[in-house]
């Protein structure tokens, strides 16, 4: 016990390297993705080590599959020095790099009119094809949350991937238009947030999912931190508290209410952060046994994720569905969704040296793209790197650079669309 609460206070104690590495002293650089990732991991590592320690002799308040796995202090510290492991390399990779890169308001270029204009008439579009094909094949009115899924995966093939590319398209071409917004001097932002959030909370199905809220509202947090106002340290820290709060409580109204949910989410003892860790276990446990094996297309699937699947030779399988399929065949029947987790992923290549290699280029990769912004004359830079930025928090569910490849050829196909009638007399540079 003493141990795991040891490991737990190194974590923290990493994480608050990486913040102060990543950032400055008054506030924290929500927009670096080595801190962002690092922050993301702890809560799916420290809140359920906690939750543990706490119900050590009654895993069962923890669920079902943690209840049947049995878990032991050896394991949970090992889990945590995968974590540990992941965020030292995300710390190494600052400390030994020649410039941090940490953009401020006047490394972001302009949004010109041209490109604003054409980035509405793409959101209008794919809003309204994405709207098309939600009505055709019965995506309104689910009852369930569940149901919303399982009538997804019916959809055929090739109409699914178009409607995931016109998603694509209404999220990148809505970030263009908020950062246009946000840098015209004449429109009252305070203001605009206010209105943007209540939206936001109006909109939102409490019986869906939270993570288009959660993706939603950092964007809008990000967007204020970065153009109106950098908050302290201390009122970060508090509207985080806030945020995880109210995410927990979500994730229980959606399940239904009880006693017992009530008093684990005082813990943050929800699915969102135990399935993710009980993934870490459940594939602990199979490599102990000897029993984990997972294909080479489920492995490199993170790197050739933009590829689509009639392009390839072999089944396209990400580790979420090859987890899911394998192990728990009639959760997925159902429409539920168990993730995979970083961690997991970790264990399955081979452990602490894997994990803390991760982290490294993880860290390389969030300088590289800081640079791009610090130091490129393109409008699309900051969008994209905004793209990425609210992609990290599925990254820790599912697999590490997912994130960063999975966007390739939707991000290409969108920039060349608005760029189409840009001519270079129309490039604007930044006012400040």
């Amino acid at each position: 016990m003493i141990y795991i609460i040891f490991l737990i206070a190194l974590l923290i104690f990493l994480i608050t390297r990486v913040s102060k590495i990543a950032g400055n002293r008054n506030t924290y650089n929500i927009l670096d993705f080595g801190f962002f990732i690092s922050i993301i991991l702890g809560l799916y590592t420290i809140f359920p080590s906690i939750s543990f320690l706490i119900f050590k002799d009654n895993l069962i308040f923890l669920g079902s599959r943690i209840n049947n796995i049995q878990p032991t202090n050896s394991d949970v510290s090992y889990l945590l020095l995968i974590s540990i492991s992941i965020v030292l390399g995300i710390f190494i990779s600052y400390k030994f790099s020649s410039s941090k890169y940490n953009f401020e308001l006047q490394d972001i270029k302009f949004i010109g009119n041209r490109v604003f204009e054409n980035s509405l008439w793409l959101l209008v579009i794919s809003t309204l094809l994405i709207t098309l094909i939600k009505t055709q094949y019965g995506l309104y009115n689910i009852e369930s949350y569940a149901g919303t899924y399982t009538t997804f995966w019916k959809i055929p093939t090739i109409v699914r991937q178009f409607y995931l590319v016109f998603q694509g398209a209404q999220e990148f071409s809505k970030i263009i238009i908020l950062v246009g917004v946000f840098q015209r001097t004449s429109i009252n932002k305070k203001v605009l947030v206010l209105l943007i959030f209540i939206y936001l909370l109006i909109t939102f199905d409490s019986g869906g999912a939270r993570a288009g809220l959660f993706v939603n509202l950092l964007l809008i947090f990000a967007l204020y931190q970065l153009f109106i106002k950098k908050f302290s340290k201390k009122k970060m820290f508090l509207f985080s508290l806030i945020g995880l709060a109210i995410f927990s409580l979500l994730g229980l109204f959606r399940g239904g209410l009880s006693t017992g949910d009530i008093v684990l989410s005082s813990f943050l003892v929800v699915g969102e952060f135990t399935n993710i860790w009980t993934n870490a276990l459940h594939v602990l446990q199979l490599q102990s046994d000897g029993l984990l094996s997972m294909p080479f297309n489920v492995r490199i699937n993170e790197f050739i994720s933009f590829i689509p699947s009639q392009f390839l030779p072999f089944e396209k399988l990400s580790p979420n569905d090859w987890y899911i399929n394998t192990f728990y065949s009639k959760a997925l029947e159902k429409g539920n969704g168990l993730g995979f987790g970083i961690i997991a992923q970790s264990i399955s290549d081979g452990g602490l040296f894997f994990a803390f290699l991760r982290g490294f280029l993880l860290g390389k990769i969030s300088l590289m793209f800081k640079k791009a912004v610090f130091k490129s004359n393109k409008w699309w830079v900051f969008p994209v790197y905004l793209i990425i930025f609210l992609g990290l928090y599925s990254s820790v569910r599912s697999s590490a650079f997912i994130t960063f490849t999975n966007p390739i050829i939707k991000l290409f196909l969108f920039i060349t669309l608005i760029s189409l009638t840009i001519k270079p007399k129309n490039n604007y540079a930044h006012k400040n």
